[in-house]
């Protein structure tokens, strides 16, 4: 049985279990589920909001996923997760192999940096980057994006992204571990190319930020884009969008001239994800005069002229020199049948 008494550093019991109890509930009255939702925020944040109070970051942090639960309750998942098998970690937090639904999945667990935003910033992202991902997450190369998950765990809350789990693992894992031919990974630059055709051609594009093997899984050796959304709302280079490139970002999934991230980025970035994919080694570029790495000796057969062609037009200095996500698509199709 749980205690309602807490360390002073510590949230309460009580008020933990609550909020434990309202992610894992289905509201039967929306209008009931809010003034209960508003009223526990309320709570905490009259009880831990001070600045004095050590505990002020975990108020803050969970009246945030609170709000965001009640505003976006479509988005989150009510039954609890079961946590499998830890897969590794990143810069924006841990990933789990879960089950859910008797289904393996993939948990995104977001390090608390991030969930630390100012609500309207994290109000942002869901309305814009997350809920677009989810509505658009039907294409054969676009990782779906199952839904949100919050779960009270250590005196604290925890905040993941569900998608299904990539039995392939990452691209780079995936080329690592087989024997996979260079027609094989034309094939897969193909189907990459239509997942990021599909997230630029919505209504509002979907930019992706941060292309690279990494950032591309596969399952069932079907390529899927993951990951796209996050890295513009990184702490540690939020504010370098707007200012433009610095040694902090990776050059060769941005490009020179930066002040935002854009389609134009994110062909640049398909351009050193290419070279990565058939070499296994990042683009390396000077700066000063801009150059970009010289034809590898993989490509260096004459059937791969086309393919190194669109590579240096992706990396243009002029981001409008560069081809679109349709381009891409078209020019790599017509490439294949050179390839034998």
């Amino acid at each position: 049985m749980s205690s309602d008494i807490a360390p002073a550093d510590q949230i309460s019991s009580d008020i933990l279990e609550r909020v434990e109890d309202v992610l894992r509930r289905s509201p039967e009255s929306i209008d009931d589920f809010t003034v209960e939702v508003d009223e526990l925020i309320t709570e905490i944040l009259n009880e831990y909001g001070d600045e004095s109070d050590s505990c002020q970051d975990t108020a803050y942090t969970l009246a945030y996923i609170l709000k965001l639960t009640n505003e976006f309750n479509f988005m989150f998942i009510k039954p609890k997760i079961i946590r499998d098998i830890f897969l590794g970690g990143g810069s924006f937090g841990s990933v789990f192999k879960a089950n859910y639904n008797n289904s393996a999945v993939a948990l995104k667990i977001i390090d608390q940096a991030f969930t630390d935003k100012k609500y309207e910033q994290l109000k942002t992202w869901f309305s814009r980057e997350l809920r677009h991902w989810r509505d658009i997450s039907n294409h054969d190369n676009v990782l779906e994006l199952i839904g949100c998950y919050a779960e009270v765990n250590e005196g604290s809350i925890e905040f993941g992204l569900v998608s299904p789990f990539a039995n392939g693992g990452s691209l780079s894992e995936f080329c690592e571990n087989r024997k996979v031919t260079l027609a094989a990974k034309h094939h897969h630059l193909v189907s990459i190319s239509l997942g990021l055709q599909h997230l630029h051609n919505q209504r509002e594009a979907l930019i992706h930020g941060d292309l690279c093997c990494d950032n591309v899984l596969v399952h069932d050796e079907v390529v899927k884009i993951a990951d796209f959304g996050l890295s513009k709302y990184d702490a540690g280079i939020s504010t370098l969008t707007m200012q433009g490139y610095t040694e902090d970002m990776n050059f060769e999934r941005i490009g020179p001239g930066v002040s935002s991230r854009t389609k134009e980025t994110d062909i640049f970035a398909f351009g050193s994800l290419a070279y990565e994919l058939f070499t296994g080694s990042t683009a390396q570029f000077q700066l000063a005069p801009y150059t970009w790495p010289s034809r590898p000796y993989v490509l260096g057969d004459a059937r791969w002229d086309d393919l190194w062609r669109i590579v240096e037009d992706c990396w243009a200095k002029e981001p409008v020199n560069r081809p679109s996500a349709k381009d891409l698509v078209s020019r790599l199709q017509r490439a294949a049948g050179s390839i034998v």
